[in-house]
């Protein structure tokens, strides 16, 4: 049995913030049998706050609803998405084709509990075109994932994120003369990286590390980030990650 795996991340949905946790389990891991249906419910908030994806009050409410709803569908519907914008709540399931009327018995049971308005979104979607094209993170989202992650663990370890140090990137490219190319534009951007470089890798690729002191504050680190992509991708280069040593207060 596959372990589950959730993530969520900031988005833009139609022009308006939103924030989606989705099944990651999903993206390589087995899909149950049958599952081929696509059941959407969403739910107008009750108390949508500033940015419109809801306040603490409102999640901790609409809490007993979502988890009423997913234990009583049960198997073989599963679980893969939830997105919070626009003031509405939207929990996003998989199931068995020709269901509708269990789908809808599930909401019809729970929906008084709730008392807010509620659509609901039904297609055939046997490719979990959704869940790929949707609700899993593009290329950008994941790279501000795994910064997420690592500034977390900073902070958990009491750094200072705020406070410049030197952070080495990892990157690959294709070819020598494409990792001597990224080199210098990184170079000139501010970055310092070791004369003698390693040969060649087993896989056939050129690694180099750049190295520039910057804050790791997530929004700027992850902005420095992208920068490096900007420069690597269109000669071929793949970004690895970033790592740095901790900057805590003085004892």
């Amino acid at each position: 049995m596959t372990s589950e795996s959730w993530d969520s991340y900031p988005a833009q949905v139609d022009g308006s913030p939103a924030s989606i946790l989705v099944a990651m389990h999903f993206e390589h891991g087995p899909r149950p049998t049958g599952a081929e249906t696509l059941y959407v419910v969403g739910v107008k908030m009750g108390d949508p706050g500033d940015h419109r994806m809801g306040t603490r009050e409102e999640a901790e409410s609409f809490a007993p609803f979502e988890d009423a709803v997913t234990k009583t569908l049960g198997e073989p519907y599963v679980a893969v998405g939830r997105m919070r914008s626009s003031g509405t709540w939207q929990l996003s399931y998989y199931g068995p084709k020709d269901a509708d009327g269990t789908f809808l018995d599930a909401l019809r049971e729970h929906a008084p509990s709730i008392e807010r308005e509620i659509w609901t979104h039904i297609d055939h979607d046997p490719e979990w075109n959704y869940f790929t094209d949707f609700l899993l993170p593009d290329a950008e989202r994941r790279q501000w994932m795994a910064s997420s992650a690592l500034c977390d663990r900073l902070v958990e370890l009491e750094d200072r994120a705020e406070l410049p140090r030197p952070v080495d990137h990892g990157l690959h490219f294709p070819t020598a003369d494409a990792r001597l190319a990224f080199q210098k534009e990184a170079e000139s951007a501010g970055f310092q990286s070791p004369k003698e470089l390693q040969p060649a890798r087993d896989d056939g690729s050129f690694f180099v590390e750049v190295t520039r002191e910057d804050p790791v504050e997530l929004q700027h680190i992850h902005g420095v980030v992208l920068e490096l992509i900007g420069h690597a991708e269109p000669l071929g280069g793949t970004y690895d990650g970033w790592a740095t040593h901790l900057m805590k207060e003085p004892q």
